[in-house]
């Protein structure tokens, strides 16, 4: 595939991981795992292209980023980084979510003064109409090196050798998102979740108490409503889904169904939930998690222990 086939059709698909627990090794080498979003960069000439993980064309939403093509030393290239946007100099994703949402010219203008987007370099798919995935990792790393000229918007993802465990209790110290390992000799696989790459995250564990919960089919509980009290009324912790085994959830969904009430246990009903179902506030469970966002929602939630 040619990269003008790929500028016409937007083709490309970001390589993903895997988790694991973090682990030293002489074969990978280690990366921040930034707390932004995934975004693939089409740059032509003079121009460029911000497309998410998804596909979807983002690159209105970062004037700031206008400047990108004059910082790559190559006719073409399709890129791969995490689009991070900065609050009191700090990645942060609720950060990321309000800028997300801006449509209004000159309010991207004020947004893109105010908090900032970097875009975090560390992958190279395409240069100059050829590809590179099938080149290793280090290889196509060394050309990033050779092409990118760095600036306060436009970043390189530095790594380190050998020091995965080291790395990684640093980086959760500096309150990062967690780390990524890489195998230096691998291939870019689009669209594959390797076990090339792994993801080790840092781990959240706090008890919820479960308000309710939001209906499924035959499985009857799809995801458990949770709610936390601090000094006051029990305020709304967002949704864990009831990833538990089949028994274990027939046995949750009887216990939850004798508990059924009409009265809401928030302030106000939360925009997320669609149809919950009330019951009463009193089975409290434990759940992982990355972090809580401005709102105090919990981010990638895991349900791990039920406590009848």
């Amino acid at each position: 595939m040619k990269t003008k086939d790929a500028f016409k059709e937007r083709l490309a698909r970001p390589m993903l991981a895997k988790r694991s627990e973090p682990f030293d090794s002489e074969n990978h080498i280690y990366e921040i795992k930034w707390d932004g979003i995934r975004c693939i960069s089409y740059i032509d000439k003079n121009s460029h292209e911000l497309r998410s993980r998804n596909n979807i064309s983002i690159t209105a939403g970062y004037p700031e980023l206008a400047s990108f093509p004059s910082k790559i030393k190559c006719t073409s290239a399709i890129l791969d980084g995490e689009l991070i946007v900065l609050e009191n100099g700090n990645p942060s994703f609720g950060a990321w979510q309000k800028r997300s949402m801006i449509k209004d010219a000159l309010q991207l203008k004020r947004a893109a003064f105010k908090t900032p987007a970097v875009y975090i370099v560390f992958d190279i798919l395409y240069i100059n109409g050829s590809s590179i995935a099938d080149r290793t990792l280090l290889e196509r790393k060394s050309v990033l090196c050779d092409i990118i000229k760095e600036n306060d918007r436009i970043i390189l993802s530095k790594h380190i050798f050998q020091y995965g465990i080291l790395f990684f209790q640093k980086a959760v110290e500096k309150n990062m998102e967690g780390v990524i390992a890489k195998d230096k000799n691998s291939f870019y696989r689009q669209g594959i979740r390797s076990g090339s790459w792994l993801k080790f995250k840092k781990k959240l564990m706090e008890d919820f108490i479960i308000c309710g919960f939001l209906p499924s089919g035959t499985k009857k509980i799809a995801s458990l409503v949770l709610g936390s009290v601090n000094d006051g009324p029990i305020e709304f912790r967002g949704l864990v889904s009831a990833s538990l085994p089949d028994e274990t959830l027939a046995l949750l969904a009887e216990y939850l169904e004798l508990n059924i009430v009409e009265q809401m246990p928030f302030k106000a009903l939360p925009v997320q939930l669609k149809n919950p179902v009330w019951v009463t506030p009193k089975l409290i469970c434990t759940v992982e998690y990355l972090e809580k966002s401005t709102g105090g929602l919990l981010r990638h939630a895991v349900l791990k222990v039920l406590k009848i």
